[in-house]
């Protein structure tokens, strides 16, 4: 029995030390030696994330290890990964910094902000905003039309909301 162990770095879910991700039956006779390949694929490395709903590779060094038990390691190596780029859908309640930061919604939202606004609205919305602005990434969309020098009717923000959802995939990447 030839059995391939996957050690994971520190993932946002709990999981065991090590995992069995791969093995494979090989009979062979007295003093004979053979070649066996045992393929890991994306999901070897993945864990599951309820909050995409989908499988998830967390960024890092994993562990291979090679064995005939777990007990009884005969070879390991290092393998480091770059993981998914995770692009979590955007609610209401999203922090801004997530809005702004969305590879697709972030640049589209501030060119929104930025078009129509006159010299005079954009001093008067940076003038006195140093704290505010601080505190700006951690606040839930919902709050955040209070700071805008003009209306950002919240069916403007549906559309994003919709693209945030439809992102390409982070394995397809």
């Amino acid at each position: 029995m030839v059995q391939i162990y996957v050690t994971a770095p520190r993932r946002p879910v709990s999981s065991p030390a090590r995992e069995l991700r791969g093995f494979t039956k090989v009979a062979l006779a007295p003093g004979e030696s053979t070649t066996v390949e045992l393929t890991l694929d994306r999901r070897a490395f993945a864990y599951w994330d309820v909050t995409r709903d989908d499988w998830t590779v967390a960024p890092g060094r994993y562990r291979i290890q090679l064995g005939g038990n777990a007990h009884g390691i005969a070879a390991s190596a290092v393998l480091d990964l770059p993981g998914d780029k995770l692009v979590r859908p955007l609610t209401l309640d999203s922090p801004i910094g997530d809005w702004f930061g969305h590879p697709v919604v972030g640049p589209a939202l501030t060119a929104w902000l930025v078009s129509g606004l006159t010299a005079e609205e954009a001093r008067a919305a940076q003038e006195g905003n140093d704290e505010a602005l601080r505190l700006l990434p951690s606040m839930a969309m919902r709050q955040f039309p209070v700071f805008l020098p003009r209306r950002l009717p919240q069916k403007l923000l549906e559309g994003p909301m919709r693209m945030s959802s439809a992102s390409p995939d982070p394995a397809d990447a």
